[in-house]
């Protein structure tokens, strides 16, 4: 079988997020070997350290590529932003890897993945640029009103992309999305993503919804938009999911988090060389006691729920 190629991002702070994604990753596919690459603007020697000494536990080889941030001087971060310029790595891709390097799996940093990805890995996309997966919000009309797309075509997100290297160098997509960038700086609300679905609207192959399965999924209040047909693969596999994606900027490595899958997080933490990381505190011993009635009062149904699965 071939090596599996996976490129993901981070910084120090992620780094032990990084490396959970990966823990996970390693867990459930034993049969394979992989080859990784994390683009990085800079870490620190621990945390190189402890991400390549992982891949030791497996047949993996992790490589740390150093990116240069001025190649990203035209590439817009606002205050208030949960992503960092990192987010804008992978469309360097074909600059940044080696040319040998054909097809590579993306994968964001706030995933853990919870089965075999070798389905996923060879799936087909030799005409085309990527394999992505619909965003949670592709009903929002708001989202194609901004960025002047044809709803016809679905807003997909960038969090899971199976790249087609080859394709991408052939057709400069690179060059395509940096101009994108350059000419379209004010409309971008959603970085690196909205830009993919500008450039690649017509160059993209849409996976089944189980390889990158979005926190909005499980939100209660999100599916009377959804068409029939879409609400039921969203159900059909909201308890088994390949990758589950901790979308948006409430994470499960914070005190707060109520996700469903959060536990699945912590396992895999456990199993990581980040076992002994602690939660973050991002809420206030009064906001705890808050959150924490209000589980409470949506498990006896006090409350309507909040998630589809508990």
């Amino acid at each position: 079988m071939s090596t599996i190629r996976i490129l993901c991002s981070t910084d120090d702070h992620y780094a032990p997020f990084a490396g959970v994604m990966l823990t996970s990753l390693f867990e459930n596919n034993r049969g394979d070997s992989f080859e990784v690459f994390v683009l990085t603007r800079g870490l620190n020697t621990e945390s190189s350290r402890t991400l390549q000494s992982l891949g030791g536990k497996y047949p993996a080889t992790i490589n740390i590529l150093p990116v240069d941030l001025a190649q990203f001087s035209n590439c817009p971060i606002r205050p208030g932003d949960h992503i960092t310029m990192e987010a804008y790595f992978r469309l360097m891709a074909t600059q940044l890897l080696p040319e040998r390097i054909d097809r590579i799996l993306y994968l964001d940093v706030d995933i853990v993945i919870d089965g075999s990805i070798r389905d996923l890995w060879e799936w087909d996309i030799d005409n085309y640029a990527i394999g992505a997966v619909v965003d949670e919000s592709f009903c929002n009309q708001e989202v194609y009103a901004r960025l002047r797309l044809d709803p016809v075509v679905p807003y997909f997100n960038s969090g899971v992309l199976l790249m087609n290297l080859n394709y991408w160098r052939e057709h400069h997509v690179m060059e395509r999305c940096m101009k994108c960038i350059g000419d379209n700086p004010d409309i971008l609300t959603f970085h690196d993503q909205d830009t993919l679905n500008i450039v690649l609207k017509d160059e993209t192959v849409y996976l089944p919804i189980r390889y990158n399965y979005q926190t909005g999924y499980y939100l209660s209040w999100i599916y009377p938009g959804y068409p029939a047909e879409f609400k039921h693969q969203v159900l059909d596999n909201a308890r088994c999911p390949v990758v589950i994606h901790f979308s948006g900027p409430m994470k499960p490595w914070t005190t707060s988090s109520d996700h469903p899958f959060r536990r699945r997080y912590l396992h895999y933490q456990n199993l990581s060389p980040w076992k002994d990381y602690p939660l973050i505190k991002d809420a206030s011993s009064i906001m705890m006691v808050r959150l924490a009635l209000g589980r409470l009062a949506r498990r006896i149904g006090l409350k309507p729920k909040k998630y589809v699965i508990l």
